[in-house]
Order: structure tokens, then sequence, then C-alpha cells
């Protein structure tokens, strides 16, 4: 018996759900969506704090990275099938989030090696957690 359990439950990717992305055959369509970087825009905003400013256009551009992945996970056994599985239930994060992000430095250059991943138990009751209905069946 192979000692490593793979996490059920994960969602589906936005990516490979919409068809917009080319997709191999082999990479798995289930898993955690997140973005390394998020862009944000505001029009009008001169004084552009922590941002890059263009004049011509009127907009500021701010950023933020990601620090952080936090999967959380709980154990279920299905005594019909004797089945025991790690589910994910979510992210670790405020709103159920997987990903945290922190405000980036203009003119800073972000490689992305210190990016931490995490998996913690959820200690929540299982009414307390929403999952997908195929694992709700379990």
């Amino acid at each position: 018996m192979d000692k490593y359990m793979n996490v059920r439950n994960m969602p589906e990717c936005e990516q490979a759900k919409m068809g917009r992305s080319q997709w191999e055959s082999d990479y798995p369509t289930n898993g955690i969506d997140f973005h390394i970087w998020k862009q944000d825009v505001k029009k009008g905003d001169g004084n552009c704090n922590k941002g890059t400013y263009i004049a011509s256009s009127d907009l500021c551009f701010t950023y933020q990275v990601m620090t952080q992945v936090c999967a959380l996970v709980k154990f279920r056994h299905d005594p019909e099938t004797n089945q025991y599985s790690w589910l994910y239930t979510g992210g670790c994060y405020k709103g159920n989030e997987a990903v945290q992000y922190v405000e980036a430095n203009t003119g800073t250059t972000h490689t992305f090696k210190e990016v931490q991943f995490e998996v913690r138990y959820d200690n929540r009751p299982w009414e307390k957690i929403t999952i997908i209905p195929e694992e709700s069946a379990m």
C-alpha cells in the first residue's frame, strides 16, 4: 500500500474549465487557482503611493505579489468502501483564500523563490465545512 495519498476535492482550475488555455492531456485539471501577482489600476490618482503613475493616461498601477500558499485539509473515512481520503477544504486566509499577497514595491524584482507552501489540518467540524457534492456523499 502506498503511504502517500493525494489530496482530493480540489476545485477545477478556471483556465482548464474555460478552455482558453492550452492544456496538455497529462496536466491536472483540478487544483488551487492563483496568480503570482495582482495588478490594480486607478484613474486620477496623481499621488500614486507605492505604484507607477503614467501621466499620459492618468493611471496609477499598483501590484501585490504572493508570499505564501496554504491549503486546509481534513481526513475522512468512508466505512462503506473502507476508503481513506485527505480532502481539500479551502484556504487558510481570510475569505477562504489559499494565497497570501503583500504590496510590491516599485522597482523591486521578485523571483518568487521565497514563496512558502503549507498544508494545515482543518480543525472545523464537518458541519461547518462546505465541500463539493461528489465528496459530500462519502
